[in-house]
């Protein structure tokens, strides 16, 4: 069981199919971040649904994430798949409506690959995240 967790609720003023329009996009995703974020493998049934692959780059470190489910406009949820410091990942975003906007609730657990790793990203993601959530939430308005 992953020992690590990170919990992030948010709401947008935007309807869920806008707000899961963004998300599904993983060129439009890693402007969460400060990492950039590309679509290497095209989805099943929709290019960013699952089987999509997308590769982030956060300074050296290079990494790749795979869908594993995506029921539109209501749940994503991926893995990492390649390349990354954490293991015995799983991300689950989901899109509930909330009055004349969204609500997501972002759950991620996961492992570090080596001592320290885990601690560190669980206490960096959130900020960074929550920070890029503001950026965007002013332009999906």
């Amino acid at each position: 069981m992953p020992r690590h967790q990170v919990k992030i609720k948010h709401r947008f003023t935007s309807d869920p199919d806008t707000v899961f329009a963004f998300f599904a996009d993983h060129e439009q995703f890693g402007r969460l971040w400060p990492g950039r974020t590309r679509r290497i493998a095209t989805g099943q049934d929709d290019p960013n649904g699952i089987g999509s692959v997308r590769e982030i780059r956060l300074g050296p470190v290079r990494f790749e994430e795979t869908v594993v489910s995506f029921q539109r406009p209501h749940l994503i949820e991926y893995t990492v798949t390649k390349g990354s410091p954490i293991k015995n990942h799983h991300g689950r975003i989901e899109f509930h409506p909330d009055g004349d906007g969204c609500r997501i609730d972002y759950r991620i657990v996961f492992d570090g690959r080596f001592p320290l790793i885990g601690a560190l990203v669980a206490r960096n993601l959130p900020r960074d995240f929550v920070a890029g959530l503001a950026a965007v939430g002013a332009d999906l308005r």
